[in-house]
């Protein structure tokens, strides 16, 4: 889908999540993301990118800051190194919003598995 189709069907549900459109498909990171963080972060935007889909990193969403938003599904991936139930919950409560799915992504279980992330 080109630029002006994408904007013609999902620019008022962007614009009601208080998201803009500059920096659209910029991977970002933060200081003190340990390498593993950046890494999944990196995997996950270049999956989307090949599927052709728009997305932002470090995007102020709601009551938090996610790491990625799809911005054809409306999709946040929460990339956790230590995922408590505690802080899960605390994550999704962060980034409700009846527009929005949350995934979180645990890094501890992506070490422990034994095939490779599709690049």
């Amino acid at each position: 889908m080109n630029w002006n189709t994408f904007l013609r069907k999902n620019y008022d549900r962007i614009t009601r999540l208080g998201i803009g459109l500059k920096d659209v498909n910029t991977v970002r990171f933060q200081r003190g993301e340990h390498f593993a963080h950046q890494l999944v972060k990196f995997i996950i935007c270049h999956h989307l990118f090949k599927l052709k889909h728009r997305f932002k990193t470090e995007q102020p969403v709601v009551n938090g800051i996610c790491d990625v938003i799809d911005l054809d599904t409306s999709v946040i991936y929460e990339i956790e190194s230590h995922v408590h139930p505690i802080v899960r919950r605390k994550k999704l409560e962060a980034f409700y919003h009846p527009l929005i799915s949350d995934l979180i992504v645990d890094i501890k279980k992506l070490k422990h598995m034994n095939s490779a992330l599709p690049l």
